[in-house]
């Protein structure tokens, strides 16, 4: 039987930083359209997978890999004798490579021989090594992905997520609408919001909210900050608002959540 994931959606969970890290080996298993703020590095144990990234489909084979960036929208379908490893992982693991390479979206890409077998042995498993193995493993997977993948060439639609991202991630407080946003990159208003739903469907109070939440979730792990002001910082009107956004995302109120963390 296969497990399908609900289409489009958020993932919390993936958008942790504070050397957040997750991995697992799927079979029989789909992840409908989806992002998170955390990089995700995919590796084909077996098999053929369809993964589908910004839109573009890439067939990977056995052997091959795939780093994809914060926020990159993909879908994957590990079905049949398709057998994968998906490590997730927050970016203050390799802080090197996304200074230098962050803004890089590369191609998938094939290990040195020797590379590939000490990362099955060590990196390509189900559960956690220790930090520091970690991030060891994880840069010399970033090395071999510089190494052997190419570079992709950024289309108007990569560029214009990129562009939406990039405002979100720093500008949520206050009364920020999608007319706003297409004034700010001088974009005609109908034009915006026609881009706007191609790249991202979902509404764009959707896309806001989600933003709101990711930054609700960092204040309120200080154990001492007041929740009425982190609602304010994160731009909602109320807390009752605040409350029901964070629970339809997070599946709990932004109390629990807080006693969940200490």
């Amino acid at each position: 039987m296969i497990a399908i994931h609900p289409t489009h959606f958020h993932q919390p969970l993936n958008s942790v930083k504070n050397y957040n890290y997750n991995a697992f080996i799927y079979t029989d298993t789909a992840y409908r359209s989806h992002f998170h703020s955390n990089y995700e590095l995919i590796y084909v144990i077996e098999g053929c997978l369809p993964l589908t990234v910004n839109g573009t489909l890439y067939q990977l084979q056995a052997g091959e890999l795939f780093l994809l960036n914060p926020y990159a929208i993909h879908a994957f379908e590990a079905v049949g004798d398709c057998r994968i490893w998906v490590g997730v992982f927050s970016d203050d693991h390799v802080p090197a490579y996304v200074a230098k390479y962050g803004k890089t979206q590369w191609s998938k890409f094939k290990c040195d021989p020797k590379t590939q077998d000490l990362l099955k042995d060590t990196l390509f498993l189900e559960g956690k090594p220790s930090r520091l193995l970690r991030i060891a493993y994880l840069y010399l997977a970033c090395e071999q992905c510089v190494a052997h993948a190419e570079p992709l060439v950024w289309e108007s639609d990569r560029n214009f997520i990129e562009e939406v991202i990039t405002y979100l991630s720093t500008h949520i407080e206050g009364d920020v609408s999608l007319r706003s946003l297409a004034e700010h990159y001088n974009y005609e208003y109908h034009y915006f919001s026609s881009l706007f739903h191609r790249c991202f469907f979902m509404n764009f109070k959707a896309l806001l909210n989600i933003f709101r939440v990711e930054r609700a979730c960092e204040l309120l792990s200080d154990a001492n900050a007041d929740v009425t002001e982190i609602c304010s910082r994160c731009g909602f009107s109320s807390i009752r608002n605040f409350n029901r956004v964070f629970l339809n995302a997070v599946g709990c109120t932004p109390s629990e959540y807080r006693q969940m963390r200490f």
